[in-house]
């Protein structure tokens, strides 16, 4: 399936399109390292772009740039912004584990969390309503690797806003 034709992804990124990121002052100090896409995001990034800029992790596509994601410009800001993944379109919220369960949090991180989290935090039920599992599975995944190489998720620098209740049974 295309990223462009998979309706669930295109309806995930019409969720956030409305919210303008005023706040962000364009530092990508903690936002913009190595985010990670969806199968679907990379395989359409990967066909638009050089596939050398992504790089696999277990089960999980990233973007390269561990300092600082290799589409971000000190001067003109994100170069992908139109195609940027999912993950960024949503930071600094994200859905991360902790003890078992699944929480969207906010990463205190970043310098302007309380702002952002006011215009995220109310569209959690919509995001819900919109994953599925195999995007859930995909997180779970992700989770994993962000675990050991995102410094603010190991360090435990962010703050819990409510658990994940999605549209599907989990197990």
């Amino acid at each position: 399936m295309n990223w462009e034709d998979n309706s669930k992804i295109q309806q995930l990124y019409k969720v956030s399109e409305g919210i303008v990121f005023s706040e962000c002052m364009g530092c990508s100090e903690h936002c913009c390292r190595m985010p990670e896409m969806l199968k679907e995001e990379h395989d359409f990034m990967s066909s638009k772009f050089d596939d050398k800029k992504f790089k696999k992790i277990r089960d999980t596509n990233f973007i390269l740039g561990y300092e600082q994601c290799i589409f971000f410009n000190e001067k003109s800001g994100c170069e992908i912004y139109k195609y940027r993944p999912f993950v960024c379109r949503i930071f600094p919220m994200d859905l991360l584990e902790e003890d078992g369960e699944y929480w969207w949090c906010i990463y205190t991180t970043c310098s302007k969390c309380v702002e952002l989290q006011e215009k995220l935090e109310p569209l959690i039920p919509k995001l819900e309503s919109l994953i599925t599992r195999d995007i859930f599975e995909q997180y779970v995944n992700q989770d994993i690797v962000a675990k050991e190489a995102y410094g603010a998720y190991k360090n435990k620098q962010y703050r819990k806003i409510s658990k994940f209740k999605p549209s599907f049974q989990l197990i």
